[in-house]
């Protein structure tokens, strides 16, 4: 009888790769990277590499010997968040995924299903989106609101921004709709009713908003116990972009943080834009109030634009009231001035852009490297027509988002089904897919769902007299069914519903159906990267509240990207036009306080530093030709702000 061989196993221990700080960052990124311990603010201006500062900062840290599973690391966006844990852990050499990455809704989910019972919800609550948000908020409004009463009261979305705002601001209503909507001061108190039954019914039917995961981690984190856990287990809270948070964010990092104090916010003053959400450039002075030892690091150096495109963007905010002490530096050759031009109307504003980007495409310049940008969508309607004319490939930003489209929603309401059978919305939605059952007929059908502990079983057994409705139960029955013994494999289920009617249904229902088909086989195959359906649908509903935010990248080819400016805070291209430089449209008219005026002075300036290369400013002199509808215009004061000789003036002919 042969000896057996004997075969150790050695024990794997996990060791971070080394990385040489001095060769890779600069001096000014290096000092905030090696940031000891304590509260740090990182002033990061436009392009001086901030992501670059919160990866590395990340890999010190595993360096030092801080588990990943101990660092708290809140974006703007998911996709920003796992592209900075996929730089970390490339640096270190190691797996990364127990890191606490993504955005405050992303997170807040996560440690609200650990504790969901402490604020009466059951762990697997579902998240609503904005459209099934406002529609709930519509059934309580039609519910509170007289007949009579209806003219002049405002819509559901209307209520469902009054609410919104409440909430992440932590104003009060009065005050809120009194700042806000002034014309509805005198329906408060049925405002008031009405986000009590809304927030009462969601808590009914396990359901939460986007800013109910806020509100209830802010309540979680005040009660002690839980304070002091999760302060005690963050060894580490990094917060990007921390001038875009809102008062309830701010407050639940100072809560995270509130044992430890290694909390590393990074921010510009100048780039914050979203104060119509919530946002306060202020949390950065407040954070400095709140941490008077805070030490302080200024990152000034531009790797992105000329230092031609950067002296101009410093003149735009030269006069700022609220900054801090720094600049930008740029690294780059000198090159060409940024060009200011007048056009005589809109549509020659639009000729000139589409035949400046065709000449700088036959020089060399892909499409896909030039952007237009404006501060309103419906100022890229005359471009948008004479690009067409021109055949000139063009994507534009403020479309709606993949998963907003009524197709992947319709899917989606029978998966939340599935994951949560007291989702009355998705049960409504899923069963007026069939032409046979209306609103009523869909509600009766709910009602007795929704009383019975086994909802499947109850609609499978459900006595309906007329045939119709008997038929479509009996296949929504079938199709639930086939769901459910499906659900470990949620490509599959999404398969099912195509091949069981809703190929069919939308054949029936829209002319581009082929394409819809193709949107939603994408979809299954984008599900396959997720292990649960709970994980997927939570997944899902956070990125449909993710401004801006794309569930994956299409293959479309080259395209010149159109864009307000808001949705294009945070990328670059090589040329970019800023048009509409017009009075009342750049700033918006709405914008009348000084306090307005200053953050639309800001949107300008992120416009500007957009731009690596080249950058073109225009504003047409008269709004169009039709004598019905025709306006000189005059240019933006922020024109008359800038310095001289920070650009060329072009005459247009």
């Amino acid at each position: 009888m042969s000896k057996s061989k004997v075969y150790q196993i050695t024990p794997f221990v996990e060791t971070a790769n080394e990385i040489d700080f001095e060769e890779a960052l600069n001096p000014e990124q290096r000092a905030a990277v090696l940031h000891d311990s304590g509260p740090a603010l990182v002033l990061a201006g436009a392009g001086s590499g901030k992501t670059r500062v919160i990866t590395y900062r990340v890999a010190y840290l595993i360096n030092k010997g801080i588990s990943p599973s101990r660092i708290f690391l809140a974006t703007f966006t998911n996709r920003a968040a796992k592209e900075m844990v996929r730089r970390a852990s490339s640096l270190v050499g190691l797996d990364l995924s127990s890191l606490w990455a993504g955005t405050f809704h992303h997170l807040s989910n996560l440690l609200l299903r650990k504790n969901a019972s402490f604020i009466g919800y059951s762990p697997s609550f579902t998240i609503l989106d904005r459209e099934d948000s406002r529609e709930l908020i519509k059934n309580i409004r039609n519910e509170r609101v007289k007949k009579g009463d209806k003219k002049g009261f405002p819509r559901a979305n209307v209520l469902q921004d009054i609410h919104s705002f409440h909430i992440n601001t932590k104003k009060n209503l009065d005050e809120v709709v009194l700042e806000k909507y002034p014309d509805f001061v005198e329906m408060i108190e049925v405002f008031k009713v009405i986000f009590q039954d809304y927030q009462k019914r969601k808590k009914e039917l396990n359901l939460m908003d986007f800013d109910d995961l806020l509100y209830y981690l802010d309540i979680l984190l005040d009660e002690p116990r839980f304070r002091e856990m999760y302060g005690n287990y963050f060894l580490h809270i990094l917060v990007d972009e921390y001038q875009d948070t809102n008062l309830l964010q701010a407050e639940i990092v100072q809560k995270l943080g509130s044992i430890h104090h290694n909390i590393m916010v990074v921010g510009d003053e100048h780039q914050s834009i979203y104060s119509f959400r919530g946002a306060r450039f202020q949390n950065l002075l407040d954070f400095l109030k709140e941490y008077p030892e805070t030490k302080i690091y200024t990152i000034e150096t531009n790797y992105r634009s000329t230092p031609e495109i950067l002296s101009l963007a410093t003149s735009i905010v030269s006069s700022s009231r609220f900054s801090f002490k720094k600049g930008l530096r740029p690294v780059r050759p000198e090159s060409e001035k940024p060009v200011l031009a007048a056009c005589q109307d809109v549509y020659q504003q639009a000729s000139f852009v589409a035949q400046r980007i065709l000449e700088l495409y036959e020089e060399g310049i892909p499409f896909s490297e030039m952007a237009v940008l404006y501060r309103n969508h419906f100022h890229s309607m005359e471009l948008q027509m004479e690009f067409i004319r021109r055949e000139i490939p063009f994507t534009v930003r403020s479309g709606l988002r993949f998963f907003e489209q009524a197709h992947i929603k319709d899917i989606v309401s029978f998966l939340k089904i599935i994951q949560n059978p007291k989702d009355e919305l998705a049960w409504k939605r899923g069963l007026k897919l069939f032409s046979s059952i209306g609103e009523k007929t869909a509600h009766q059908i709910w009602e007795k769902v929704r009383t019975s502990s086994l909802p499947l079983k109850a609609l499978g057994g459900m006595e309906i007299k007329r045939e119709a409705i008997r038929e479509s139960i009996r296949e929504i029955y079938e199709i639930l069914s086939r769901l459910e013994r499906s659900k470990d494999s949620i490509s599959l289920m999404i398969e099912e519903l195509l091949d069981s009617f809703y190929a069919q249904y939308l054949e029936a229902n829209y002319p581009n159906w082929r394409v819809r088909v193709e949107d939603i086989k994408q979809l299954a195959r984008y599900s396959e990267t997720f292990s649960t359906l709970e994980e997927f649908l939570s997944e899902l509903s956070l990125m449909g509240g993710a401004r801006g935010e794309s569930m994956f990248a299409r293959e479309d080819g080259e395209a010149v990207i159109l864009s307000t400016v808001h949705q294009a805070k945070g990328l670059e291209w090589k040329v970019v036009f800023i048009i509409w430089l017009a009075e009342n449209h750049f700033p918006y008219y709405k914008s009348i306080t000084s306090e307005e005026i200053e953050e639309e002075r800001r949107v300008f300036y992120v416009a500007v530093t957009r731009a690596k290369d080249l950058l073109y400013l225009l504003y047409p002199l008269t709004s169009g030709s039709d004598p019905h509808n025709f306006l000189l215009l005059k240019p933006s004061p922020f024109i008359d702000d800038l310095d001289d000789s920070s650009y060329q003036e072009w005459s247009i002919t």
